[in-house]
């Protein structure tokens, strides 16, 4: 499976090897016995084998002439594969976890990803306290961006028949959260064959926001190359103050409560 990431050179192999300007990288693999929380098929999940490899992760990619670049805005750029597959009655999807609070800020870390084959679905959750304020559920295929805002946990779907290939920019200097969506059992809700169903371990969830993934007319092509070219354009994942001057300003599209 050859990838389109200009100016890169990526290919990943059908043992899941990625061929990374001509470095061989093993994944760091998702398997069902990590997703034993998170799962609304109990029964699936007892009956299965729990080696079952779920989605890779290539993580901190970049070409050696940009490592300083990186390094120096402390962003980080990630490859994440992940093969059709059924979880008993849910679509296949990731372990789903929140951002932390930029140190002294109320605003959480943001991340930016790029959908690189196939289509699937980003389940956003946003938090105050115990409470869920807002659930978004953004439809998005191939060349499609989308933004996780400041203080909304997330977690990506892959309800088709095909690989649902992404990439994306985030902050390199914090650790994510998975113990708050571990501890409900999931996300707000799951993704199920025969529809949306709500995880009644959270109270007074308001109904999802189902939208498609919106153009970002200030980032025109791929998301490694524009970080590239122009770093500034990517400040708001390590400032997310600036997500909301950038929104209001219509250089990113406003999707949020």
């Amino acid at each position: 499976m050859k990838l389109n990431i200009s100016p890169l050179r990526v290919e990943i192999k059908p043992n899941f090897t990625l061929l990374f300007e001509g470095r061989k990288i093993k994944p760091n693999i998702r398997r069902l016995s990590e997703m034993r929380d998170v799962l609304l098929d109990k029964e699936f999940y007892r009956k299965s084998d729990k080696r079952i490899k779920l989605y890779y992760m290539y993580r901190d990619l970049h070409r050696k002439d940009d490592e300083k670049i990186f390094y120096r805005e402390r962003i980080r750029f990630d490859i994440t594969v992940i093969p059709p597959k059924r979880l008993g009655i849910e679509f296949v999807k990731t372990a789903g976890h929140y951002h932390p609070a930029v140190k002294g800020k109320k605003y959480s870390y943001i991340e930016i990803y790029e959908i690189l084959r196939g289509h699937g679905l980003f389940l956003l959750q946003k938090r105050d306290g115990n409470k869920i304020t807002d659930v978004i559920i953004i439809e998005g295929k191939k060349g499609d961006k989308i933004i996780v805002p400041p203080n909304y946990g997330h977690i990506t779907i892959n309800n088709s028949k095909s690989f649902l290939v992404m990439c994306n920019l985030v902050s390199s200097v914090f650790k994510s959260c998975y113990r708050p969506i571990k501890q409900k059992h999931g996300g707000a809700y799951f993704i199920c064959v025969d529809g949306i169903k709500k995880n009644e371990r959270y109270e007074n969830l308001p109904k999802p926001r189902i939208i498609k993934a919106r153009n970002i007319k200030s980032m025109r092509g791929n998301i490694y190359k524009l970080f590239i070219k122009n770093p500034k354009m990517f400040e708001f994942l390590n400032k997310p103050e600036k997500y909301y001057k950038m929104e209001r300003a219509g250089l990113l599209p406003k999707i949020t409560k």
